[in-house]
């Protein structure tokens, strides 16, 4: 019998056993403290989950109505409504078991798109990952299905992977950057079938969006509306109307002026390492050389998003760098990844201390 070898990319059993585990031990901890339930509905932390909550509660209700002010895009709560119904779960556990799927799901893809070391650090890295995965949030699904439309693209069905990519559109409105660099590579090839074969979905998934919204609202694009107002309100100097801005000005100045949300030298140390990792992942993106590491599709999503993310007008864009970045989180590992420990006697202890550290930054206040 042949012993196994810990010198090989970690397997996708390992990579899942490690999600399970360390939402688990979240999990644990939150029920000791302050409430798994409530953590998820969003009393501790900004997640959005209470906005996606009362979102799906409205159209569970299915009661037009002009005064919604909640901008965040609808796609999150039809999953957590269809996931409550299917199962017969309150909604906010509906949007627990959600999240941790699409956590799992998403470390299958990343295993199969990068191997397991980047799926294994993926997990380890961010705290707001962990955060997210464990007590529900729109980026579990909207990685799952950004990674698994890269999946299908791989796989030349591109059909599959424009729906998937229009779907995420409708989780979070970034996901526009995975359906276009789907559209713009089949126009650079000249792949006529591949460009109807993704303009298609894209407009049956809008229509099949934008008409319930219309119906409800009596505006269809009162989300972009809402979302527009993020960047036409400034307190920072340089304040100007629209969406992009000088490449860092936000994140800089958001750095220097939000300095209470991180007092502590520790804490501006870790917002300073995620903005350090935002430039260095889009100077990774946009080194002509780093180019061949990438399948075209994905070095054109994470070049354009990355791009975005240092561009953003929104003054509190360093606020939620890292969990801005955790889309193209899997590319920057990717990219580093002869630096990521494949040896299990170095991989699993710095999985322990991953567990142990991102633990006490989530509770550490409470």
């Amino acid at each position: 019998m042949t012993s196994p070898d810990f010198t090989r990319e970690p397997s996708k059993k390992e990579a899942v056993f490690i999600v399970l585990l360390t939402v688990a031990i979240q999990a644990f901890l939150a029920i000791r403290t302050v409430g798994w339930r409530a953590r998820a509905a969003g009393a501790f932390d900004n997640l959005d989950n209470s906005s996606y909550l009362a979102i799906a509660h409205f159209l569970n209700l299915w009661i037009p109505r002009t005064s919604l002010e909640d901008q965040h895009f609808w796609g999150f709560p039809y999953f957590i409504l269809a996931v409550s119904k299917i199962f017969h779960l309150r909604d906010v556990d509906a949007a627990i078991l959600l999240s941790i799927a699409a956590s799992i799901g998403a470390c299958l893809l990343l295993h199969e798109l990068y191997g397991g070391r980047v799926a294994i650090a993926f997990g380890m890295v961010s705290s707001t990952w962990i955060l997210l995965a464990g007590f529900g949030g729109c980026e579990p699904l909207f990685i799952c299905l950004i990674f698994a439309s890269f999946l299908a693209a791989r796989r030349e069905l591109w059909f599959l992977a424009a729906l998937l990519a229009s779907v995420s559109v409708t989780v979070r409105p970034l996901g526009i950057f995975a359906l276009s660099s789907l559209l713009l590579w089949a126009l650079w090839r000249r792949h006529w079938a591949a460009t109807a074969q993704t303009i298609v979905p894209a407009a049956l998934v809008a229509c099949a969006y934008l008409i319930p919204v219309y119906l409800l609202t009596g505006d269809p694009f009162f989300q972009v509306r809402l979302y527009g107002g993020d960047w036409q309100l400034h307190d920072f100097p340089l304040a100007h109307r629209g969406l992009l801005t000088l490449p860092g000005l936000r994140l800089a100045q958001g750095f220097y002026y939000l300095h209470d949300y991180w007092r502590s030298s520790n804490a501006s140390l870790r917002k300073l390492a995620w903005i350090g990792a935002a430039f260095g992942g889009a100077a990774l993106f946009w080194n002509p050389r780093r180019w061949p590491d990438l399948p075209p599709v994905e070095r054109m999503f994470a070049c354009t998003y990355a791009a975005f993310l240092l561009c953003y007008n929104f003054d509190y864009v360093a606020l939620y760098v890292e969990r801005f970045l955790l889309p193209v989180l899997p590319c920057v590992l990717f990219l580093l990844r002869e630096w990521i420990p494949v040896k299990r006697l170095i991989l699993w202890p710095f999985v322990a201390l991953s567990i142990v550290f991102n633990s006490v930054l989530l509770f550490h206040r409470f």
